[in-house]
């Protein structure tokens, strides 16, 4: 199976942890391109106004990705770290990434 994963924020990020973890169940791991001015484009139109900018260049990479794969790899992230938590429109990204 190919698993898209986006090339943006946290995701990014936690990318090694993730592709040894999908690619140990034997998916293949495709990742969202760099960030472009096309690809923000994308994200604005699917995002709603008041979304930041962060979240509006995700959305262009998961776009980016939905039409290679089998399926986008997105797990909901609350905490990286004991005690904290990251901000609620981050926490909320999957579930709005689903909707759109």
């Amino acid at each position: 199976m190919r698993v898209g994963y986006p090339r943006a924020l946290l995701y990014y990020h936690c990318f090694p942890f993730w592709k040894g973890f999908l690619e140990h169940f034997g998916h293949q791991v495709c990742v969202s391109g760099q960030t472009t001015k096309k690809l923000l484009e994308s994200g604005i139109e699917k995002t709603v106004g008041e979304a930041c900018l962060p979240v509006k260049i995700f959305f262009g990479h998961a776009l980016a990705l939905k039409d290679s794969v089998d399926a986008v790899f997105l797990p909901r992230l609350v905490s990286l770290e004991q005690k904290t938590y990251i901000c609620p429109k981050f926490m909320g990204l999957p579930s709005m990434i689903r909707a759109s």
